[in-house]
């Protein structure tokens, strides 16, 4: 990079946006969000893997979407409401 050019970073697109000046000290910091966001990344990956939902008890997608739309057929049924 050349000397007094900046380095954008982007935190939110919507909120915030940071300028850092290229410096070994800048480079340091972001190579430790770096590291923090893959950590944090890796752990939301684990808490959504199939397996672990199981065994939480959270049920697939698609059984959700199944029960969602027996559900929904339900409802449009007026018969059960006593309704002709």
């Amino acid at each position: 990079m050349v000397d007094g050019e900046k380095l954008p970073i982007r935190l939110d697109a919507d909120v915030a946006r940071t300028v850092l000046d290229d410096t070994e000290e800048n480079h340091a910091k972001l190579d430790c969000v770096s590291e923090l966001v893959a950590r944090f990344s890796k752990q939301l990956q684990a808490r959504f893997n199939p397996d672990e939902m199981h065994a939480h008890g959270i049920p697939d997608v698609e059984d959700v979407l199944e029960i969602m739309d027996r559900a929904a057929a339900e409802l449009k049924d007026t018969s059960s409401f006593g309704m002709t």
